[in-house]
């Protein structure tokens, strides 16, 4: 056995995706639909324009839209066809007992990234 401990980390709770991005959504005041099957690598190039009006009328950061995401593995999380769920009983037992709220989470990096220009404000 090692002498170094090997662990899951997590927030520690579970959500699906489609839960997540109507929340998502609501936080950015923007309505949202059903969700639909589409390749982000496919999709995304198209809406470099978009983003660029969007970030202008914000008068956000400039950011290149090539660095905005990493849309192969966007496609690769939100489109697993499979709930990922880890164990942290590991890590709870070895005396990290935190849990963090995704959504909560999620909206805090949302407000920090406000605060940095990089998204628009709520």
């Amino acid at each position: 056995m090692s002498e170094y401990n090997h662990f899951n980390i997590t927030n520690g709770d579970t959500f699906r995706w489609r839960h997540m991005f109507p929340r998502i959504a609501d936080y950015f005041g923007i309505a949202h639909a059903p969700a639909q099957q589409l390749r982000l690598t496919d999709h995304m190039p198209s809406q470099e324009e978009a983003w660029d009006q969007i970030a202008s009328l914000h008068r956000l950061e400039p950011t290149p839209f090539h660095e905005l995401a990493a849309w192969g593995f966007a496609d690769f999380i939100f489109g697993s066809t499979w709930d990922n769920v880890s164990s942290t009983i590991k890590l709870r037992q070895a005396g990290f007992p935190d849990c963090i709220d995704s959504e909560q989470m999620l909206i805090e990096l949302f407000e920090t990234l406000a605060a940095c220009n990089l998204v628009p404000r709520r």
